[in-house]
C-alpha cells in the first residue's frame, strides 16, 4: 500500500519541506505521486503548487466537489446498475 501524506494542515514552511521530502524520495522509489485535492479554486492552488515541489507528479481532479463526493456518485451509480440487472 502507498503513502499517504495528511496536507489539510499545511500551513509552515517546515510542513512543505517535510512534504516535498517525502514526496521526493518515494519518486526515487519508483513511486507515482497522484496529488488528489478538491475541485475548487483552493484544490486547484494546493495541486499547483504540489506539482511544482514534485515533478512529475500528477494530478486527478474529481468531477464533484471533492473526492468523498466522487466516490458516492459512483457507488450510487452501482447500486443503481445492479438494481436494474436484477429486475428491480
Amino acid at each position: 500500500m502507498g503513502e499517504v501524506v495528511d496536507t489539510k494542515k499545511m500551513n509552515c514552511f517546515e510542513q512543505w519541506q517535510l512534504i516535498e521530502s517525502a514526496l521526493g524520495k518515494a519518486q526515487e522509489r519508483g513511486a507515482k505521486i497522484i496529488i488528489g485535492t478538491d475541485a475548487d479554486e483552493a484544490g486547484d492552488r494546493l495541486a499547483e503548487r504540489l506539482t511544482e515541489l514534485v515533478p512529475g507528479a500528477r494530478r486527478d481532479r474529481p468531477t464533484a466537489k471533492d473526492w468523498n463526493e466522487q466516490l458516492q456518485k459512483v457507488e450510487a451509480f452501482r447500486e443503481q446498475r445492479r438494481g436494474v440487472e436484477m429486475g428491480m
